[in-house]
């Protein structure tokens, strides 16, 4: 089983607008809502591909309860945590020749639910993965997954982590078995902007050299590049 847990889930609202007028009433063409949140996006997609996976994370209020929804809607086995206050939040993309987005800070985790999830965690085999994504909410420890993969490594289970450079600091050279940072990820971590494959090539080694077990760059439309732990 591969887990994937995102602590600040989101309901991602889309809406499409031509020419965005500023200070004005502007007519959505289209929109849509979406589960959203690193983690559960990973979800979403190994179930496209067939792959089963549980969506860990916090959820609040009606809006968690309509991400719950969703997810299970889409195929997807979830095992989220409720939280009695507050809500969880709704991120705003406005798409028009470039995309704008307001993201909401989502509901605050006191530190007795965190139990919670340790208590998941603890059910996790030698044989599952647990993926890690996304940013860590301000009202917990910012360490948080760098515990977590001490907590797994007794067990020798794969941690993916895909967050920001400041959290890859962390938990780098606890091995994890493959970290992804983007661009502006990357830039936060090496303080320098990578923009070619040749570029990424020699930063997808170096955080190789700092731990990581398999280390992958993605550029967006550039491509990726992957430097796998057999030397590929």
């Amino acid at each position: 089983m591969i887990y994937t847990v995102t602590f600040n889930p989101s309901l991602d609202y889309i809406v499409n607008v031509n020419n965005l007028n500023i200070g004005a009433t502007n007519r959505a063409q289209s929109d849509m809502i979406l589960a959203g949140g690193k983690g559960i996006n990973v979800s979403l997609i190994l179930n496209t591909l067939g792959v089963s996976s549980t969506a860990v994370g916090y959820v609040a209020g009606f809006t968690g309860k309509e991400i719950i929804k969703r997810v299970e809607e889409a195929g997807c086995n979830s095992r989220f945590i409720e939280l009695p206050d507050g809500l969880s939040r709704i991120n705003i993309k406005i798409k028009d020749r470039k995309e704008t987005e307001i993201n909401a800070a989502g509901p605050k985790i006191e530190r007795e639910y965190l139990e919670e999830l340790w208590n998941i965690l603890e059910e996790v085999e030698k044989d599952d993965m647990v993926v890690l994504a996304g940013n860590i909410p301000a009202s917990i420890p910012q360490r948080i997954y760098a515990d977590i993969i001490k907590k797994l490594a007794p067990k020798g289970i794969k941690v993916v982590v895909d967050a920001s450079g400041t959290i890859l600091q962390d938990v780098i050279n606890l091995k994890p078995y493959l970290v992804k940072p983007n661009q502006d990820e990357l830039y936060e971590l090496f303080d320098v902007r990578v923009n070619t494959i040749d570029e990424a090539k020699i930063y997808v080694k170096k955080m190789r050299e700092m731990g990581a077990r398999n280390a992958m760059i993605s550029l967006g439309e550039v491509g990726a590049v992957l430097a796998a732990e057999d030397g590929k």
